[in-house]
């Protein structure tokens, strides 16, 4: 069953949020979604997606300034140490999230680190926006492909669909039906 169409509001909103929560799905898999099943053009879903999951990471990387009051002396100082060595290399943070965000991996932990460390966050934001629009109008035009290349196959009008379900159908009575015990017996390893 599928959701009704949402309203670009709620889609951006979702988007949002989901990246202030560090456990949420990724975001170009619910952007995907929506390309694929309301369509519309993916890029500028895509740039939209990644304003709003630019303003949800920094929200989460706000929170996680208060982060360090919960660890200990140690790792506060670590953290302290990571600040001092990234302003060695300007550039870095922003060139780091940059390539970082080209890949679907999850990005919570590069903005809590971020902002529990003090990082200076406008590279941060910048270079992850720029590769998340970018990856995100990839993983979304990929994924329409795809569901456009196997779609005629799950189709109830393709005698293909009908054969798999009663095909998988018999197979299950066939576990039923069976005589299970005299199949083992006969034929397993635990003969006596």
């Amino acid at each position: 069953m599928a959701l009704p169409p949402l309203s670009l509001p709620v889609i951006m909103l979702v988007v949002f949020l989901a990246n202030i929560i560090p456990v949420m799905p990724p975001t170009w898999a619910f952007l995907s979604y929506v390309f694929v099943t309301q369509g519309g053009d993916p890029l500028a879903l895509a740039v939209l997606g990644a304003v709003f999951s630019t303003f949800g990471r920094l929200v989460l990387a706000r929170i996680s300034k208060y982060l360090p009051r919960f660890l200990g002396r140690r790792e506060t100082g670590n953290l302290h140490y990571l600040h001092g060595e990234l302003r060695k290399f300007p550039g870095a943070e922003f060139a780091f999230t940059f390539f970082y965000a080209l890949g679907p991996f999850p990005s919570n932990a590069v903005f809590i680190v971020a902002g529990s460390a003090d990082l200076n966050i406008a590279p941060i934001a910048a270079g992850f926006f720029a590769g998340r629009v970018i990856s995100y109008y990839a993983l979304i035009s990929a994924a329409k492909v795809a569901v456009d290349a196997v779609r005629p196959y799950f189709s109830l009008d393709n005698p293909l669909v009908w054969a798999a379900d009663l095909i998988g159908i018999a197979l299950t009575l066939g576990v039923f039906l069976i005589d299970w015990k005299s199949v083992v017996k006969k034929y397993g390893r635990g003969r006596n």
